[in-house]
């Protein structure tokens, strides 16, 4: 049974000291003292088999509620395998104590402790924190009322129960990681002292369910001319066949191609330049256009009607094509369980690598791919345009020749 103030206060003193036990590893000891009994909070507890105690304070200087909070902190640490004696040590001397809110009282909610954790982590994402964004989503979606629970007041079972239903995914072993980098945030601010998504829900979360990474969608290279061949001849809209073959003439990205704006791009030099802010890397990438980019840049611009994306959507006069238009595209032709769009970068990397003796660092950074040093990949980006042109303008060729044989370079207006 825990004490109570009434009992601690008529707890009298007998020839020898004795001990009430509170639980939870917390005893109040009474030792006979001149005038009244000295009355002081102790910890024991196991620490790797061995009985280890630690005096807290004496009343009336220490509450009971105090000593509640220090006692479950220091059993968190042993259940962890930490001493937490020299803690205790430097908390006797004056040090700080993070000390975790009592069980029960109004700790902040998983959500509130996540939500600052992302904070923390998106300042030095080099992303700019999208994926953390994006991940902090998918908890959002998938948490549950799980998430608006005391973080004090969460148990391992509350974690595994959200967790196994998406275990089998790599999104869910994401999760678990960001709940236990959360719950860690909250450790550290004395919220609890417990990470109910560390090693602890191991034995629970099933086996044998590693989710399997799957490669990119992608064609051999030698298949690329004639999808180009379809797309050039179906009877799709003009616009989303010029940005599909633009993304596969550039060997961008769908999101940077379809996001394009006419202010990125110098059609004087021919050289296309993505913001950091929409580049995957968080660096801006200047990409040396072909011979063939370009006549599809003139049919956008004939087709755009003065608006500032590259490749606008039909749909609304403020915004750009979005990743739908380009899968319908592929359904359309027939290729869509075969290859994805960001196939078209994997089917430009294995042309390259087959098909010519340009250097992989060349056509790594045709890619936006990072090699070398700053220093070199600084001096690159300045002194490599034109050798990268001469690779672009050779892909285009392979791509429009093989795939000509007399059908028409540009898209034919009557398409609907």
């Amino acid at each position: 049974m825990r004490l109570d103030n009434q009992k601690i206060k008529t707890a009298r003193a007998k020839a020898k000291p004795y001990r009430l036990s509170d639980g939870c590893n917390l005893y109040l000891e009474v030792r006979p003292g001149k005038k009244q009994p000295h009355k002081h909070f102790v910890y024991r507890g196991m620490l790797k088999g061995q009985i280890i105690e630690i005096r807290l304070g004496k009343l009336p200087e220490l509450k009971i509620e105090e000593a509640r909070n220090l006692a479950r902190h220091y059993k968190g640490m042993t259940v962890r395998g930490k001493d937490p004696r020299p803690v205790a040590i430097e908390h006797k001397y004056g040090t700080d104590l993070v000390i975790p809110f009592a069980q029960g009282t109004d700790a902040p909610s998983l959500r509130d402790c996540m939500a600052e954790s992302f904070k923390i982590r998106m300042e030095s994402a080099k992303d700019g924190g999208r994926n953390l964004a994006k991940q902090q989503r998918f908890i959002e979606r998938n948490g549950g009322t799980l998430l608006d629970q005391p973080v004090n007041q969460i148990t391992p079972n509350d974690i595994g129960d959200v967790l196994k239903p998406i275990w089998h995914t790599e999104s869910g072993k994401r999760m678990r990681a960001d709940l236990r980098t959360a719950i860690s945030y909250a450790i550290g601010k004395g919220y609890t002292d417990t990470n109910a998504a560390g090693e602890v829900i191991d034995a629970i979360l099933p086996k044998g369910t590693k989710a399997k990474v799957q490669n990119r969608k992608a064609v051999h290279h030698s298949a690329m001319p004639e999808i180009i061949r379809k797309i050039r001849e179906c009877n799709a809209n003009p616009i989303h066949k010029l940005a599909w073959q633009f993304m596969a003439h550039t060997a961008t990205r769908a999101s940077e191609t379809l996001a394009a704006q006419w202010t990125e791009i110098d059609l004087k030099s021919r050289i296309w330049t993505i913001p950091a802010e929409r580049m995957k890397t968080s660096k801006e990438h200047s990409i040396p256009l072909s011979a063939e980019a370009m006549d599809i840049l003139k049919q956008a611009k004939d087709l755009g009607d003065g608006r500032e994306h590259v490749f606008p959507s039909t749909n609304k006069a403020a915004k750009h094509l979005n990743i739908i238009s380009l899968d319908r595209l592929r359904e359309k032709i027939g290729i869509k369980g075969k290859m994805d769009n960001h196939g078209t970068r994997a089917v430009f990397k294995t042309w390259a690598h087959e098909e010519t003796d340009y250097k992989p660092d060349l056509v790594e950074q045709c890619l936006a791919h990072e090699v070398g040093s700053m220093v070199e990949r600084a001096y690159n980006r300045a002194q490599t345009i034109e050798r990268r042109r001469e690779i672009m303008e050779a892909y285009s060729k392979f791509l429009t020749e093989a795939a000509g044989k007399g059908i028409p370079a540009r898209t034919p207006q009557n398409a609907t």
